[in-house]
């Protein structure tokens, strides 16, 4: 989400907020070679990470894809990010589809902000970021992804963005949480269907393919999923990289 969206008040976030969602705790791990085994046990593996810590941890291959270029990121952390999120994706991959090296994998682009495995169609991956916290989605069938940090927001400020975002309820969220639910299926939904954001914000219905479901991560961030039939959370391993 963009902050300057929404920019943040002295409104503390309620202790009931996420009630109604179910919450996930990532399983750390160690090693790239426990994510191959996961994979094969689950529909959707989600691997999560820290920017800072990836940046730290793996400086030198970061550095070497930072430089293979990415200008439409304006600032030096927008492109470290991004070269850590693909760093990050081609490790997992590698362990995923048994290739020798992550430098066998190669993920493309797409213009409306989709990342694509070259050459593969068993497995499919969408990122998002928010803050310094990253989130790796990978499955079977097409998947988009969203995730945000739960922080206080004005929304009373915007109740027209938030009326569109929230499928035109006429009251607004009682928290902040139900509204990142809100907004981070959207986004989700978006990624999901190949469709730019802004088209989404026009009309939130038009793209609304495939099943959404949302989680609390540590209560500390919701995550959005969608995929092409629901997957029950049994189904989901989550994981992060320490």
């Amino acid at each position: 989400m963009d902050t300057g969206t929404c920019q943040p008040s002295s409104a503390r976030i309620p202790p009931g907020a996420g009630r109604g969602m179910p919450a996930i705790t990532p399983a750390p791990i160690d090693s790239f070679h426990e994510v191959a085994g996961a994979w094969h046990q689950h529909d959707l593996l989600i691997i999560m990470a820290d920017t800072e810590r990836v940046l730290s941890g793996y400086a030198d291959i970061v550095a070497v894809n930072e430089c293979s270029g990415e200008e439409r990121y304006r600032t030096r952390y927008a492109r470290r990010r991004h070269a850590a999120s693909y760093m990050l994706a081609r490790l997992a991959l590698a362990a995923i589809l048994r290739k020798r090296s992550p430098e066998d994998i190669t993920l493309v682009k797409e213009p409306t902000g989709g990342v694509r495995i070259a050459g593969e169609d068993s497995v499919y991956l969408c990122i998002s970021y928010t803050h310094t916290l990253l989130a790796l989605a990978f499955a079977r069938a097409k998947v988009g992804i969203d995730i945000e940090r739960i922080r206080p927001l004005a929304i009373n400020h915007i109740p027209a963005l938030v009326s569109t975002i929230c499928d035109e309820q006429p009251e607004i969220p009682p928290d902040c949480t139900a509204f990142l639910q809100h907004w981070t299926a959207l986004e989700a939904h978006a990624k999901y269907s190949n469709i730019p954001l802004w088209k989404m914000l026009q009309n939130p219905h038009a793209g609304r393919q495939g099943h959404a479901a949302s989680y609390l991560i540590q209560g500390s961030a919701v995550l959005s999923v969608v995929t092409e039939t629901p997957c029950p959370i049994h189904r989901i391993q989550c994981l992060r990289n320490q």
